[in-house]
């Protein structure tokens, strides 16, 4: 396994919802701000795309937020698939909520879906037309006009932009207790093939997207709301 992707089927699994949330300020007002996005849909009961659902946050979050929402979580993670049915059970919305183990393209492109997400997960993949492959995927379950919501660790590692953000980063790991130079999670981040805010446009761009307006900056993490040509 590359060493960038972490093992989603080991103990990593179990430690991600505390790490995220140290990682990534504001992560749980993600999925709000998201939902103002998604709140200029006027359908009455929407489908909402979980891509990478693993660990359950957006699950428990839309799940509950939207009594009247269906949902549907992909994650090729059996032990964070796991952890995400044990989440919506215990709210008590496990009738609106499928999930699929395994990869996106494995699911049908029919019937189509209302809305998107996929919320740090591009990061992993390398940008040898698998970053492509995987937004390309999305735009072929949704329809004109329908919103996505991307987050992503982003940039470009030998710029300056970057060493001061991840020096500064890397502090507030260690204003955590979590020491950044001994960290495999902190030093992960180093190892991923991240690419450029321009370049994740240009690839939104190219799998279909438009209108594309970036709505949360925090550090090397970045989140875009688009919409489908």
């Amino acid at each position: 396994m590359n060493n960038s992707q972490p093992d989603f089927n080991s103990d990593f699994a179990q430690h991600y919802d505390s790490f995220i949330r140290i990682a990534v300020p504001a992560y749980d007002q993600l999925f709000s701000m998201a939902d103002s996005f998604f709140s200029l849909s006027k359908k009455p009961s929407p489908h909402l795309l979980v891509v990478g659902a693993g660990g359950g946050a957006e699950l428990l979050y839309f799940s509950q937020t939207h009594p009247n929402w269906f949902l549907t979580g992909v994650d090729p993670s059996e032990q964070m698939l796991k952890i995400a049915s044990y989440k919506i059970q215990q709210a008590g919305t496990e009738n609106r909520v499928t999930l699929h183990q395994g990869f996106l393209h494995e699911l049908p492109t029919a019937p189509k879906f209302d809305m998107a997400t996929c919320i740090l997960v591009l990061q992993f993949l390398p940008d040898d037309q698998a970053k492509l492959n995987l937004l390309t995927s999305v735009a072929n379950r949704l329809e004109h006009g329908d919103p996505f919501i991307l987050v992503s660790i982003y940039g470009d590692k030998q710029s300056i932009e970057f060493e001061k953000n991840f020096t500064a980063w890397k502090e507030r790991f260690r204003s955590h207790g979590i020491n950044p130079e001994k960290s495999e999670d902190v030093q992960r981040i180093l190892n991923m093939p991240l690419i450029s805010e321009e370049r994740i446009q240009e690839l939104l761009e190219e799998a279909g997207f438009q209108n594309i307006v970036n709505f949360y900056s925090a550090y090397q993490v970045g989140g875009w709301v688009a919409e489908l040509k």
